[in-house]
C-alpha cells in the first residue's frame, strides 16, 4: 500500500519478536540511566500483518521516548494484551508525564511538552505524529494516558491481528 510517500508491505510479523528486537535500540540508553526495561508477553506467537520495518519504527520512537522522558533508575514496561482480533501493545513509563492540556493534541505535529528532569533535547514535534500515522495505515489505533505531571506516561497501540499461524515470509533488518 502506498500512502503518500510512505510504502506499506503486508507480510506476516511475529509481534513478540518485533518488540523484542526493538526494544534492543533502547538498550544502551535504559542501561546508562540505570532503568529497568521490563516485558509482559504472550507465551504463543502474537501475528499481525503488516511492514515490520514501519512497525519497528513506531515501536523504536515510543520506546525512545519513554527512555528520554524517564530518569535515572526509571522504569519502562512493554506489554502485549491479546483482546478478540487484536493486539494491545502497552508501552508504559514512570517518567515525565505528559501535562493534561497537552494530551489531546500529543499526535499533532509540532507538539512539544515542556522539558524537565533536565531533558533539554527536545524533537522538533515530528515523531508521534509520524507514528499515529503508521499505526493508522496499518488499520490500527493509538491512544495515549497520562496522569499528569511526574506521574508517567502509558502509549496503547492496538493492531488487528492476523489470526492464521504462519511463519514470517522474510526476515526484516
Amino acid at each position: 500500500m502506498n500512502q503518500g510517500l510512505v510504502t506499506i508491505r503486508h507480510e506476516t510479523v511475529e509481534l513478540t519478536r518485533l518488540l523484542k528486537d526493538s526494544a534492543k535500540s533502547v538498550q544502551a540508553l535504559t542501561q546508562a540511566k540505570q532503568q529497568t526495561l521490563t516485558f509482559d508477553l504472550p507465551s504463543q506467537p502474537v501475528y499481525i500483518t503488516g511492514d515490520p520495518n514501519r512497525l519497528i519504527q513506531v515501536f523504536n520512537n515510543l520506546l525512545h521516548n519513554a527512555t528520554k522522558f524517564t530518569g535515572e533508575g526509571g522504569h519502562i514496561g512493554i506489554a502485549i494484551i491479546m483482546e478478540d482480533a487484536f493486539a494491545i501493545v502497552r508501552i508504559e513509563d514512570n517518567g515525565i508525564g505528559i501535562e493534561p492540556l497537552l494530551l489531546p493534541h500529543i499526535f499533532e505535529l509540532f507538539t512539544q511538552g515542556q522539558r524537565s528532569l533536565g531533558h533539554s533535547e527536545g524533537g522538533l514535534g515530528l515523531g508521534l505524529a509520524l507514528v499515529q500515522k503508521l499505526v493508522k495505515l496499518h488499520k490500527g489505533e493509538i491512544t495515549v494516558i497520562s496522569p499528569g505531571i511526574n506521574e508517567g506516561a502509558t502509549f496503547i497501540v492496538k493492531l488487528p491481528r492476523h489470526l492464521k499461524k504462519t511463519a514470517l515470509t522474510e526476515p526484516y533488518e
